[in-house]
């Protein structure tokens, strides 16, 4: 623990004693110094172009080895070539710390390339696209502490959980095991917000993007396996409630109204597209921490999976407009309802002067 960090915590802890703030709203205030202390020297959009710059240049690179005729010797040429290429990347990456821009883009380049050799070269040994996500996995597990860059910890994650995911949809006798992938998903989205170690960040937030993207390109009902969407929203709903539970615990309401109000609504949702209650929790997690990154990648996803929920209805148009007006009404009752109980008369007014 730094001093910096010892001073605001030892200062909180001052005005607990002394009833100058609550427990909950202390919490609060040190996750968010935490966040801002931890906050990488770069802008996200800066980050942003270095994955896709790298990107590029990986299509390229790997052009000109496929002009050198460096890949006609089978899958162990690729990968006595990819192995080379990550251990290159991963010493120029340690070495070229802070160095810029350029030397970040170039190792992840030549790490991407690497690692696609590799995988390339297990799907040509093997002949099937088993070993794949298990090379992916292992590769990604080796150089999670080695290779310290966030752009390389985010895709990783997001591409070792898109790897299994076409596995599961190649295998027909797999295709159940999606359920299982989304649970650990949901677990780790779960365990590691709200303020996950700086060193752990990326890696949550490629869960999180995964959780998300999940259901939408495998558990629809029309994908030709028909696999039952219900497991992986009931165990989605229960993420979003351990969620909700984190929030009323923090504030002593685990036993009051608005608390077992939020479990039923998230209950209701286990019927829906799992996507809906998976955008729920990024959601509630980025408006809990004030996290923009969070609250933007479930607003995101809500629309869609909201979309692919109505026109995956199993009905005529009219019923379907019967079903959103229906919908519609009832959102309204219940806000109805919801404002005339004591806390909502209660609850203490913004800035704006609103409730």
């Amino acid at each position: 623990m730094t001093e910096k960090d010892m001073s605001y915590r030892a200062l909180l802890d001052s005005l607990k004693k002394a009833r100058l703030i609550r427990d909950d709203k202390a919490q609060s205030v040190a996750d968010r110094l935490h966040l801002e202390m931890d906050k990488p020297a770069a802008p996200l959009f800066i980050k942003f172009l270095i994955a896709l710059g790298a990107w590029c240049a990986t299509i390229f690179f790997v052009a000109f080895l496929g002009f050198a005729d460096l890949f006609k010797s089978g899958g162990g040429a690729f990968i006595g070539i990819g192995l080379p290429l990550i251990a290159v990347a991963t010493v120029l990456m340690r070495l070229a710390k802070g160095a810029g821009i350029f030397p970040a883009q170039l190792a992840l380049a030549l790490n991407l390339t690497g690692h696609g050799a590799v995988l390339f070269g297990a799907a040509e040994c093997a002949g099937e696209f088993t070993p794949v996500p298990w090379a992916m996995l292992l590769l990604y597990a080796v150089l999670y502490w080695p290779y310290n860059d966030a752009s390389y910890r985010f895709i990783g994650a997001l591409a070792t959980t898109c790897l299994f995911t076409g596995w599961f949809l190649s295998e027909r006798e797999l295709h159940h095991f999606i359920h299982v992938l989304v649970a650990l998903e949901t677990a780790g989205v779960v365990l590691l917000f709200p303020n996950p170690r700086a060193a752990l960040r990326p890696f949550a937030y490629g869960l999180a993007l995964s959780l998300c993207a999940t259901p939408l390109f495998v558990l629809m009902p029309d994908n030709e396996l028909m696999t039952p969407i219900l497991p992986s929203g009931c165990v989605i709903v229960l993420g979003l409630i351990a969620v909700f539970y984190r929030i009323a615990a923090g504030c002593g309401k685990v036993k009051s109204e608005q608390f077992i109000i939020a479990v039923l609504a998230a209950a209701f949702l286990c019927f829906s597209t799992p996507g809906i209650p998976a955008a729920a929790m990024l959601i509630t997690l980025g408006y809990w921490q004030d996290n923009k990154g969070l609250a933007g990648m479930g607003l995101l996803f809500l629309p869609a999976y909201i979309f692919a929920y109505y026109y995956n209805l199993n009905m005529t148009l009219l019923h379907k407009s019967f079903v959103l007006m229906g919908s519609g009404a009832v959102l309204i009752l219940l806000k109805f309802l919801i404002g005339m109980r004591p806390w909502m008369k209660n609850a203490p007014a913004d800035e704006n002067g609103e409730q």
